[in-house]
């Protein structure tokens, strides 16, 4: 049987995380780029060619900058700051932008997130980028355990005190154990690792009544 590849992110040598740092700057330099680059030709082409190809063109290019803004969020932010992060701090509703794209990948088709934001608490970078790996590790989780197609994962986010409180639930008929039992993922202990890091609390996915579900606190900004 072929030896399976770890994926980067799971690494957690200090080599690995900084070339994966480099990467997603330099990754997130040249989608500015294109991104200014577009705008630019559109505004210069503006006279010459039809309204809606010159909207298009800027749609284009709104949509480069949303995907470097994500870039450099799950990058985290560089020593001494960063003025190109997607902001010093945000909402969860931002983050949450960012973070979708990434979520559509990692959960199978046919599996969809339903959102909703109680509260007007803010992320600040560092604790924006380590909530993305963590959900992120969350999902992978979710797809090893045995999910079940088609569903709904509904993810609320809500303030408590100080702290931010994100909970995940899906009924519990649509997630099948497989091989017949469930053990410690190593999803879980790298969402673990990455939460600690934060100050993060996190419960991982476990049943609950009918559903099951996932939780992480963090403190806001």
């Amino acid at each position: 049987m072929p030896k399976r590849t770890q994926p980067l992110v799971a690494n957690m040598a200090p080599e690995t995380a900084e070339l994966n740092h480099a990467v997603f700057t330099a990754i997130a330099h040249d989608l500015g780029g294109i991104a200014g680059a577009l705008d630019l030709r559109a505004s210069a082409l503006a006279h010459i060619i039809p309204e809606a190809d010159g909207l298009a063109l800027h749609t284009l290019s709104d949509q480069v900058r949303l995907a470097n803004r994500g870039v450099r969020l799950v990058r985290g932010p560089s020593d001494g700051g960063d003025l190109l992060m997607p902001s010093r701090t945000q909402s969860l509703e931002e983050w949450w932008a960012l973070t979708s794209g990434f979520t559509n990948v990692v959960l199978p088709r046919g599996v969809g997130v339903e959102v909703r934001w109680d509260t007007v608490h803010r992320l600040s970078a560092p604790r924006a980028a380590s909530l993305t790996w963590v959900w992120l590790a969350a999902c992978k989780e979710l797809v090893e355990i045995g999910i079940a197609v088609p569903c709904t994962v509904s993810l609320r986010g809500a303030g408590l005190g100080e702290d931010i409180v994100l909970t995940a639930e899906l009924p519990g008929d649509r997630v099948v154990l497989k091989n017949g039992s469930q053990r410690q993922s190593r999803w879980r202990r790298y969402a673990e690792q990455v939460a600690g890091g934060q100050g993060m609390s996190m419960q991982g996915w476990k049943k609950v009544d009918d559903l099951t579900q996932w939780r992480c606190a963090l403190a806001a900004q």
